[in-house]
């Protein structure tokens, strides 16, 4: 069984679903060998109908998957691991030691909320919205300034292993932004993939953003 930290090694992207505004064979098959894939969907009245299928998906691509709130979910199709929103980061302590070998994610909005969800041992870590998003209109950015020096500010504290993306907003112009950050790639939804014909097209983005 691949443990997590192989997984998260040499990756940089993560594609969170929103099935109501874009369809994820669209985006699966753009998505470079070892993307992880978070379906997030808590609302989708077929949800277990449509985790299932989204894994056959992901396997077929060579994906990760991760289902969002819902370890007994990810547990009964055999996901790759959780991620859980901000609210619910507690729980990834008491999941690492029942699953060792899962992923786990959460979501953070604050340096507070990064810092807590290191310390209950979160592998990967969604700080967001960096810029404005049109799926959370009402959220402030963090902007590119005030991300790096939360980020920073962390780093000076405590040894960072886990990865951390940038979430919100990212789309092909403003990526650019991101190349002399600490975080260690994006999480995106639409913004980004829609401009990006193919999987070699994607591929040569992320490596733009990894020449730091």
């Amino acid at each position: 069984m691949l443990h997590s930290t192989s997984i998260i090694n040499h990756n940089n992207l993560i594609f969170v679903t929103q099935y109501r505004k874009i369809a994820p064979e669209a985006i699966c098959e753009k998505l470079p060998a070892g993307s992880i894939v978070i379906f997030r969907d808590y609302d989708d009245p077929k949800r277990t109908e449509s985790a299932v299928n989204l894994h056959k998906l992901c396997k077929s691509h060579n994906l990760f998957l991760l289902i969002g709130k819902s370890p007994e979910l990810a547990q009964k199709i055999g996901a790759d691991g959780v991620h859980f929103p901000e609210f619910m980061t507690a729980q990834i302590s008491k999941w690492k030691k029942l699953k060792p070998h899962w992923l786990f994610s959460s979501s953070c909005h604050s340096e507070t909320a990064i810092i807590k969800s290191l310390s209950h041992g979160a592998d990967i870590l969604l700080f967001s919205p960096i810029f404005a998003t049109s799926s959370h209109p009402d959220a402030e950015p963090q902007n590119i300034i005030r991300s790096n020096r939360i980020l920073r500010n962390i780093a000076q504290k405590t040894e960072i292993k886990q990865k951390i993306y940038a979430l919100g907003g990212i789309d092909a112009k403003n990526l650019k932004f991101l190349k002399n950050t600490l975080f260690s790639g994006v999480a995106i939804s639409s913004g980004l993939l829609n401009c990006c014909h193919n999987a070699t097209d994607l591929q040569q983005t992320l490596r733009d953003l990894k020449k730091k």
